[in-house]
């Protein structure tokens, strides 16, 4: 008999969860890129030639509404994924392994306060770009990842 349970979980990146409950997803955008080469030519168009694949990027924005969701501080275990310079796997809400990617970049807004410093809401953009080859010596260890 098939299990009827529904995963609330959207993805994770390394162990870091990606969840209503947690960090929740408003939206995920992807860009795929190729490398086109162009060479001028005298006294006609430019010739272009395929150079490979380019890079691969994701845009993760979510928002944070503590209590309701995770702390303000859950982005902070990102960060300090970010600064080991190291790629992460990215894992889908269903389980399948989806490639290993570097956090480029996090970006926040606080929106709204309860207090003197005390951020009730706030929105997060996560950019990543994939790692090609996947050299281990450039993929996280998933422990330092634990929230």
């Amino acid at each position: 008999m098939a299990d009827s349970t529904v995963s609330t979980q959207f993805a994770s990146l390394g162990l870091f969860v990606f969840s209503p409950l947690t960090v929740p997803v408003q939206g995920v955008s992807r860009t795929t890129s190729h490398r086109i080469d162009g060479r001028g030519r005298a006294g006609g168009p430019m010739a272009y030639q395929s150079a490979g694949p380019g890079d691969d990027k994701r845009t993760i924005n979510g928002a944070l509404i503590p209590p309701w969701t995770g702390p303000a501080a859950s982005l902070d275990r990102l960060r300090a994924m970010m600064a080991t310079g190291k790629a992460w796997i990215l894992t889908t809400g269903s389980g399948r392994p989806d490639g290993w990617w570097y956090i480029d970049q996090i970006q926040e807004t606080q929106t709204d306060w309860v207090g003197p410093g005390v951020v009730a809401a706030l929105t997060f953009t996560l950019s990543l770009t994939r790692e090609p080859d996947e050299v281990p010596e450039n993929l996280g260890d998933l422990r330092e990842s634990k929230p």
